[in-house]
C-alpha cells in the first residue's frame, strides 16, 4: 500500500511491517510487540486517516455446475480487520469499521467516510473476486463480489453467474481522488 510518500507490505507469518522509502532508497522493518499468526486467505494493508489495517479475507471452496460444466470456485465466508497501534507495535482486532467503508480486491485497497458517497453503507467491506484460474488448485475465480457487514457478519453477495455468463470483466474500484 502507498500512502503518504511510503510503501506498505505486511507479512503473512506474524505481522511484520516492511516500509520503503523510494526516496532515499531504503526498508525498514518494524517488528510488531506480540507475533500474529493471521488467518484468512487473502491480506489487504488499507489506510483509514492515520490508521493502517490489515483485512484478512476468508474463503471456502465451492462446487459449482454451470452449462455442463463442473468447477470449484472459491467464494468469501468473512473477513477479520486487525489495527495497528504504533505505539506499542501490536496489532489489535476491530469489531467495528465507524462510519467507514473499506473497498478491497486486487486492483486497490482503499477507505472512505460512507457518508461522502450516496448509497454507501457505514462498516462494511466491499469486495471484488482476487482468486484467478492462475492458482496452483485449479478453482477458478470470477464469481465471488459483494458486501460484508462488519457489525453483524452477514454477506450481501451478487450473483455469482452473471459476470460469468456475460463474460464481462470483474468489477474494479474507481478512486474518486486519484492523485
Amino acid at each position: 500500500m502507498y500512502y503518504n510518500g511510503l510503501f506498505y507490505a505486511v507479512s503473512k507469518g506474524g505481522g511484520t511491517i516492511a516500509v520503503c522509502d523510494v526516496n532515499g532508497p531504503r526498508v525498514s522493518i518494524l517488528q510488531t510487540t506480540v507475533p500474529v499468526q493471521f488467518s484468512g486467505d487473502i491480506h489487504y494493508v488499507v489506510f483509514s486517516g492515520e490508521d493502517m489495517l490489515l483485512v484478512n479475507r476468508i474463503l471456502e471452496e465451492e462446487f459449482l455446475e454451470e452449462s455442463n460444466c463442473e468447477m470449484f470456485v472459491y467464494r468469501t465466508v468473512g473477513f477479520e480487520v486487525f489495527k495497528m497501534d504504533w505505539n506499542v507495535m501490536t496489532w489489535n482486532r476491530i469489531e467495528t469499521l465507524g462510519d467507514k467503508a473499506l473497498f478491497v480486491g486486487v486492483n486497490s485497497s482503499m477507505c472512505f467516510s460512507a457518508g461522502d458517497f450516496v448509497g454507501c453503507c457505514a462498516d462494511c467491506i466491499y469486495f471484488t473476486d482476487d482468486y484467478s484460474d492462475s492458482n496452483h488448485d485449479y478453482a477458478c475465480g470470477k464469481y465471488d463480489f459483494g458486501i460484508f457487514r462488519l457489525y453483524n457478519g452477514i454477506i450481501d453477495s451478487y450473483s455469482r453467474y452473471s459476470y460469468s455468463q456475460l463474460g464481462c470483466p470483474l468489477p474494479v474500484w474507481i478512486s474518486p481522488n486519484p492523485c
